[in-house]
């Protein structure tokens, strides 16, 4: 026999699981619009490269919108280090510095897709659960 205070509280505790779900999952997409920020970077930085100094290239700056500018020095870009801080190093260094950070992001989605895809489970199982009490304590005249 299902008891209506153990069905409130799964339900309770599904509400709390999906929402879990649904925090993990904008981590998720967090996570893989920061990875193909680094992915653009270095195509970018490669790109940007291979061009020859002076010539002229378009620079995207947003809303779909371009500056003119003309290629200088190629073979150096400024990178951000953390703290409001950059530094000027090699195209060949930056590209690196840029393919670490974007590992420690492959590095931590793999670790949140572990946990987010045990408690999608874990809210399925119990989603399962409470259909059943629910009909049974609708077939009891409960609900």
């Amino acid at each position: 026999m299902v008891n209506q205070q153990e069905f409130r509280q799964k339900v309770n505790r599904l509400e709390q699981l999906n929402s879990q779900v649904e925090a993990f999952q904008n981590q998720l997409d967090f996570i893989d619009e920061m990875i193909e920020g680094h992915d653009q970077a270095m195509e970018t930085m490669e790109n940007y490269s291979k061009k020859e100094p002076g010539s002229q290239l378009l620079v995207p700056i947003g809303a779909n919108s371009y500056l003119q500018s003309k290629v200088g020095d190629n073979d150096k870009v400024l990178i951000g280090l953390g703290a409001d801080v950059s530094a000027e190093k090699e195209v060949s260094e930056a590209m690196e510095i840029i393919e670490d950070r974007k590992k420690e992001f492959e590095d931590t989605k793999a670790d949140l897709e572990e946990d987010f895809n045990e408690m999608k489970k874990q809210a399925q199982e119990l989603e399962q659960e409470v259909r059943q009490e629910y009909q049974e304590l609708q077939s009891q005249g409960q609900m």
